[in-house]
Formats: C-alpha cells, structure tokens, sequence
C-alpha cells in the first residue's frame, strides 16, 4: 500500500546536512582567524612612505628620501611627483598643526 523510502535517501540527506554543518563550521572559523589577524595589533598600524610623502617637506623635515632638491629648493617629492601639494600642505599645517 505504501511505499516506505529506501534507506539510502535518509543516509544521504544526513550526509548533506553534516557536510553542510561542517562546511559552515569551516566558513565560521575562517571568519574568525581573519578578523582575529586584522584586529590583532590594530592600535599599531603606523603610516606608509605614500601616506606622509609630502609631510616632510611642508614640515621642512631634512629627510631627502624621496625629495630631490635643485639648489636647495624641494622640487619633486619623487622623480615623477612635484612638490606642489607639499607646498600647500605648508600653511594648513602652520595653522592646524600635525598629530603626533
């Protein structure tokens, strides 16, 4: 009268559900170490060279890293950068003042 279902289909949708669950364990754990490794010295991040590349030279710093001088003038930031910005960037830090 009725058909009962064959063994294997309850065995297979257990075996869905389990890959499932471990398949999202998985993801939760890769979640987790990511943003454990980007939070984990977030109070320390530091500025890169391109982040502060015209500071020096508004700040009148003598790091010649990247700047080249023509007869003591600040010209370039880097060969392909002027200094321009930097000299813009002067008076609004005169003003404002930089942060530690």
């Amino acid at each position: 009268m009725f058909r009962q279902r064959p063994q294997k289909k309850n065995v297979l949708l257990v075996a869905d559900r389990y890959k499932k669950r471990v398949s999202y364990a998985v993801l939760g754990v890769c979640i987790a170490f990511f943003i454990g490794i980007c939070t984990f010295r977030i109070a320390y991040p530091g500025v890169q060279y391109d982040e502060i590349l015209f500071a020096n030279i508004a700040l009148g710093a003598n790091a010649d890293h990247f700047v080249i001088r023509i007869l003591g003038i600040p010209l370039f930031t880097m060969p392909y950068l002027g200094a321009l910005k930097a000299y813009l960037y002067y008076p609004i830090f005169g003003v404002f003042g930089v942060a530690p």
